[in-house]
């Protein structure tokens, strides 16, 4: 494996006003002032996350039992785990929140955690105005071991979670270990790529997109650096708005991180070395084995 040894990046960044347009409603959830996201250090495969102490003592949850099945407000959840971006579009919701990113909407039995559905016991529903879920849902979305006292309808949250990941083929570019050391001008490339290639893709897409990037950074195939990936054309042209001044845009704070989720280690494209508009007749189509797709593009290794 390649190595590449540079200035740590510092892993700090605010989420701005603006982020989303005014409908649907987007806003900032978790603590008193759901400002920032932290992330930790290098990843295990499954992340595990502490929730820090003021989640879990600014309230408490109570589930509401319908059919024999325990119902919790989403919002209200989310609000007692996570710091969070929640977009509320009336009767359905998505959240992004650190290494997660859910979509739920009333009717369906089924929530979306990292682009694994999950089966619920029961449909969701809209009641008093907001999205409520069964709670086996969103507990196996989070990997939370919660409980439910059946007396009382009251629910404990655990102090440690570890959210769902989807069954990705194995990466033969990283080992167990990856030793790659960023820097601010990869987070300065990979924010920009990410935005121009995928910025109307939601969280998921755009990490999905970083994930390319990096893995051919790790791959012997490809160049050493973000920078010279994203401009390589060697064998073509490779990422064509890089090759124009729209590169030279600012990302917008999605974008930003996305990028600094995928360069802590998030991935969500498994081994992907290319990625396409859906349905494509490409090279890489043509070539290169499909492992999935995430929104608007196909990726392949």
């Amino acid at each position: 494996m390649k190595k590449i040894a540079a200035l740590p990046i510092i892993l700090c960044f605010f989420l701005f006003a603006g982020m989303f347009p005014p409908a649907p409603t987007a806003e900032a959830r978790g603590g008193s002032s759901g400002s920032a996201l932290g992330f930790p250090g290098q990843p295990p495969e499954r992340p595990q996350f502490i929730i820090p102490p003021d989640y879990t003592e600014t309230g408490f949850l109570t589930a509401l039992p319908l059919g024999g099945i325990p119902y919790v407000s989403l919002i209200a959840f989310i609000d007692l785990m996570t710091p969070a971006i929640v977009t509320n579009y009336g009767d359905s919701m998505e959240i992004d929140a650190p290494s997660l990113h859910i979509t739920a909407a009333a009717g369906d039995d089924f929530i979306t955690a990292n682009g694994v559905p999950l089966q619920a016991p029961g449909p969701l529903r809209m009641i008093g105005g907001e999205l409520y879920v069964p709670l086996s849902a969103i507990a196996e979305a989070f990997g939370a071991s919660v409980t439910w006292d059946r007396n009382t309808n009251a629910v404990t949250l655990p102090d440690i979670f570890s959210p769902i990941r989807p069954d990705l083929p194995d990466n033969p570019y990283l080992d167990d270990t990856p030793d790659y050391l960023h820097n601010d001008e990869d987070l300065h490339w990979l924010a920009r790529i990410i935005f121009l290639e995928a910025r109307s893709e939601g969280m998921t897409g755009m990490i999905a997109v970083g994930n390319v990037i990096m893995n051919r950074v790790y791959s012997p195939l490809f160049p050493d650096t973000v920078r010279e990936v994203i401009l390589d054309n060697r064998s073509g042209v490779q990422f064509p708005p890089a090759h124009t001044d729209a590169i030279n845009r600012e990302p917008s704070a999605a974008a930003i991180e996305a990028a600094m989720r995928v360069l802590v280690g998030e991935n969500v494209a498994g081994a992907s070395l290319y990625f396409n508009p859906k349905g494509s007749n490409s090279w890489a189509s043509r070539n290169r084995p499909y492992i999935m797709t995430i929104g608007n593009h196909d990726f392949y290794g």
